[in-house]
């Protein structure tokens, strides 16, 4: 009987135990998914937007605690202001000044805006602020709807009851009180009355707070709180705290459950405060992350139904293995009889009969092919010493070459430049993973295979280039004849500059070697730009205007028209930083720029020269009215204030003007006219311009004569020591001169100091003509009786040098004069440099006994902070007060107010340009301690002031000494 085949049986036996595979395996999956639905259900039961919106309530509340404790801080700290007593001497006293001066600190420490004071009948009198413009606060206040609740409050207050306001009032109602404001839209005012010492009210404070666009308390409880709050005043956003919703919320969100469409956030509002509406808001992320967790259940429940299939699979196979061992038991035995004879020809044993031939299944034909094997297997014996000499040969060969490419591929991947080679067909060879991450593919976009053009389009993905211009590898003729190395850049999207260097390859192909060359790139564009520009500003330097004016004027020869070359000088620039220092000079630079920049259009350049010096080429074509009306726009905006810290500085400009091609077709004569015209508007008065005209260059070369002629004016004694006395007013006595300079010009006779002592200090020559002056002046007075003291003018330049100390000491050792009676005179500008060399050198002097005076007091920008920074002796009052006060009820107030300072700190005053006995008289009877100028006496040589001492030592009725 023919015996079933053993392959049916396996076929039979495996089909089995697959079905019971199967259906094991979708109960399981089945069972899996309703559980996984279960738990995800479970989960989003769990998660509400009831419990978002509860959080975001109770936020909501300690937000709007935190703004109302805020404001009753301001309140409190407004009335402690008012509360004490300098604040109520300071506001009875009716003193602008000093109401300025004690409110300006006390506003900041109480971080209000601005303070200002009422009286009873809400009159504004002072404030915080010096500049407080104190007629547009008062019609405002007069013009507020808080006006009546103001004036109730004053009404209702006593002795022994203060009442006062505070309210949140929109800038509508009532603007600001000083400028400066960064947009002001709700404020809070806090009206609180004060009080004399006998308890009446005398008057108020009303301070100003405006609501800040990113309030710091808030700001502190949305990083502690993560949650974004926004506050409204008439549904317009006011201030906001927290990050990433503010392009989102200028109006108010919608409520929770129904955000606005686009928006990334819920929010919950609430009308928590008087005339405000704040919001809490949450990233809407939030309750993405619950579809998250909703997710991650799901993959959970995927993992264990993996983990499921895999004990399925593996029980599967033990149950195919039992199955199949039992069904292969009737084919043993004859399989180990086959197994046997094999193991005998496999020892060389060919002779052995074998069994089993004559079977029709499976393991007959085994056994036919164990006899063909017999046969076959001398001849493999005779080949197998063959085979395996080349098998050794081979191993070895493969184990060398896996060596070498392990080695290679070490050597490919550490690369730090990216690396492709393409072979004559324009398929890829081999890359590198630094070519991937040059251009940010992934690992396996780039496999050996791809075409050129496959790559190059993953290339122009990532870079700058438009279609149809190559970059990276290079194009399909690139391995033609006659072609050699090349290299370009290739700009990507992410700002890097990549090298590509490409070689043709013997054979055909080619290989691209890649390296980023950003920083090198961005070093080298840098260097240029810096070549090129005004590292300060940013504006173009000298170079890239003569290039533009190169250009302007190749325009104009093809085009025809003129243009202007505007030459710009910033006026009073040096007193800016001597008063402010360099840093503060630098703004001002900064912003004189802006200004500028924003008087052209865009074909115009502005460029910087140095210094505080600019130039603007124009567009083709004006005219000149044109251009003079240019200018004067260029003058008004550069005029305006600027903001110095606390203070505010005004310089001016002035400008000269050369226009193409009529004043010169070259750009290095265009900028010297333009100079000369320059020089001629600072010569002319200062803040104006100048058009170029013939004739310009021989006013500056006269000027450059007359600064040779005073280098040699010292070595050849042309220099004379005059003197102008100064009087006790209340004695008539003389008590000192003031040691003057004069100049002896062998050509051009007497030259004015006003013509040459500017110039000797923009040269420097005025050190070295100081110490002479300080010299012969103290060998003068030495000769004077006691008590008559000189006064020499001392500048900055004098100052700033190292031994200016050793050089009075040696003048006064020299001159046997005591120092009592050496009086140098500075000015605002040497002691608000804040430079400690200076500050310690008139401290050293001082400390010797030589007195020091502030001259020119009043027409700087900070005299009263000098009078607190040093201890002067005397304070000189400038004489544009002095000559005006016959005619000029204000002018006659300042120098009483200066008297009444100086007599108050205890320092002399010296009153310059007195030139009428009642200029004398009138100095007299206000205080005044010295009396200077030509009613008393005009400048003369030494001698005869010798005389004057003689004729006036005793104390006479002075009448004039001239």
């Amino acid at each position: 009987m023919r015996q079933r085949s053993l392959s049916t049986r396996f076929i039979v036996t495996a089909v089995l135990a697959v079905a019971a595979s199967f259906m094991l395996f979708i109960g399981l999956v089945y069972t899996q998914h309703q559980n996984s639905l279960k738990s995800q259900t479970q989960a989003l039961e769990r998660i509400t937007a009831a419990d978002i919106s509860s959080l975001l309530g109770a936020d909501l509340g300690l937000a709007a605690a935190r703004l109302r404790f805020l404001f009753s801080d301001v309140a409190r700290r407004v009335q402690a202001i008012a509360s004490r007593a300098d604040t109520i001497a300071a506001v009875n006293s009716h003193n602008v000044v000093a109401i300025a001066e004690l409110l300006g600190p006390a506003a900041r420490n109480a971080e209000v805006d601005a303070i200002i004071v009422v009286d009873r009948d809400l009159n504004v009198i002072g404030g915080s602020s010096d500049s407080l413009d104190i007629v547009a606060v008062d019609r405002a206040i007069k013009a507020s709807s808080e006006r009546s609740r103001f004036a109730d409050a004053l009404a209702a207050s006593g002795p022994q009851d203060e009442v006062r306001v505070v309210a949140l009032v929109s800038v509508d109602e009532l603007p600001p009180f000083i400028s400066g404001i960064a947009n002001p839209r709700m404020q809070q005012i806090v009206f609180e009355p004060l009080t004399d010492d006998f308890g009446e009210v005398t008057g108020a404070l009303i301070a100003q707070r405006w609501i800040r666009p990113v309030e710091p308390t808030l700001q502190e409880f949305a990083r502690i709180t993560d949650v974004g709050i926004a506050v409204y005043a008439n549904k317009t956003l006011i201030s906001q705290a927290g990050t990433g919703f503010a392009s989102n919320i200028q109006t108010p969100p919608k409520d929770f459950l129904n955000p606005d469409p686009g928006h990334r956030f819920v929010a919950r509002c609430g009308p928590t405060m008087t005339r405000l509406e704040i919001c809490a808001l949450k990233p809407i992320d939030e309750l993405y992350r619950a579809q998250d967790r909703l997710t991650e259940i799901g993959q959970a429940e995927g993992l264990k139904l993996v983990r499921w299939l895999g004990i399925v699979g593996v029980g599967s196979s033990i149950l195919l293995m039992i199955l199949l061992a039992l069904t292969a038991r009737p084919i043993t035995r004859p399989l180990r009889r086959l197994a046997e004879t094999v193991g005998l020809i496999a020892r060389g044993i060919y002779d052995v009969p074998v069994q089993g031939t004559d079977r029709e299944d499976e393991v007959g034909a085994i056994a036919r092919a164990v006899a063909i094997l017999n046969d076959s297997v001398r001849e493999r014996d005779e080949l197998r010493a063959n085979i395996l000499v080349q098998n050794a040969i081979l191993e070895r060969r493969e184990g060398e070459l896996r060596t070498q490419n392990r080695l290679f591929d070490a050597a490919l991947n550490n690369m730090s430049h990216g690396l492709c080679m393409f072979d004559r067909e324009r398929r890829l060879i081999v890359s590198n993973r630094r070519y991937e991450e040059i251009f940010g593919f992934e690992h396996g976009d780039v496999l050996p295979g791809t075409t050129w053009e496959e790559l190059h389009a993953l290339e122009k993905v990532v870079a700058e280039t438009p279609d149809g211009d190559d970059h990276g590898v290079n194009d399909p003729g690139f391995d033609g004849p006659g072609i050699g190395r090349t290299t370009s850049n290739v700009r990507l999207h992410d700002g890097r500059t990549i090298l590509s260097t490409r070689q043709p390859l013997v054979g055909g192909g080619w290989v691209v070697i890649y390296e980023d060359v950003t920083e090198r790139q961005r070093a080298r564009e840098k260097l240029v730009h810096m070549a090129r520009h005004d590292v300060l500003t940013g504006l173009p330097n000298r170079i890239t205007l003569r290039e533009h004016l190169s250009r302007q004027l190749a325009r104009q020869r093809l085009e025809g028209g003129t243009f202007a070359v505007i030459c710009l000088d910033l006026d009073e620039f040096k007193t800016v930083n001597d008063t402010f220092g360099h840093p503060a000079g630098d703004r001002l630079l900064c912003e004189v720029t802006r200004r500028l920049l924003a008087c052209v259009d865009e074909v115009e350049m502005v460029a910087r020269l140095g210094g505080d010096e600019f130039a603007i080429v124009t567009r083709l074509a004006p005219t000149t009215e044109m251009i003079a009306l240019r200018c004067e726009m260029l003058i008004k905006a550069i005029g305006e204030p600027h903001a110095m810290d606390d203070h505010e500085a005004v310089v001016g400009v002035s400008i000269g003007i050369a226009v193409a091609p009529t004043d010169g077709r070259d750009p290095d004569t265009l900028l010297k006219q333009a100079d000369l015209a320059l020089y001629r508007a600072k010569f002319e008065g200062r803040n104006t311009y100048r058009f170029f005209e013939t004739g310009m260059e021989e006013a500056v070369k006269a000027r450059h004569d007359l600064i040779t002629d005073l280098r040699s004016a010292l070595e050849n004694g042309e220099l004379e020591a005059y003197f102008q006395p100064q009087v006790d007013l209340a004695t008539g006595v003389i008590s000192g001169f003031e040691a003057l300079m004069r100049w002896h010009h062998p050509r051009r006779g007497m030259v004015p100091p006003v013509e040459f002592i500017p110039i000797a200090e923009e040269t420097g020559l005025i050190v070295q003509m100081g110490e002479w002056i300080l010299r012969e002046a103290t060998a003068v007075a030495a000769t004077w009786p006691s008590p008559v003291k000189v006064a020499v003018n001392i500048s900055a330049r004098q100052l700033q040098r190292p031994g200016f100390v050793m050089t009075v000491t040696s003048a006064l050792a020299a001159s046997g004069l005591p120092a009592h009676r050496l009086e140098l005179e500075v000015t605002e500008s040497v002691v608000l440099q804040d430079d400690d060399h200076t500050r310690n050198s008139l401290t050293s002097l001082k400390d010797l006994g030589v007195k020091i005076a502030m001259d020119d007091f009043g027409t700087g920008y900070s005299s009263l902070s000098c009078l607190r920074s040093f201890p002067f002796d005397k304070i000189k009052i400038d004489q544009s007060f002095v000559r005006a006060m016959p005619t000029s009820e204000e002018a006659r107030s300042i120098v009483t107010a200066i008297i009444g300072l100086a007599q108050s700190l205890k320092v002399a005053t010296t009153a310059e340009g007195v030139e009428t006995e009642d200029l004398f008289e009138l100095l007299r009877g206000s205080g005044c301690t010295e009396g200077q100028g030509y009613h008393i006496g005009r400048p003369e040589p030494a001698s005869h002031a010798a005389a004057l001492i003689a004729r006036f030592s005793a104390p006479p009725r002075l009448r004039a000494l001239n």
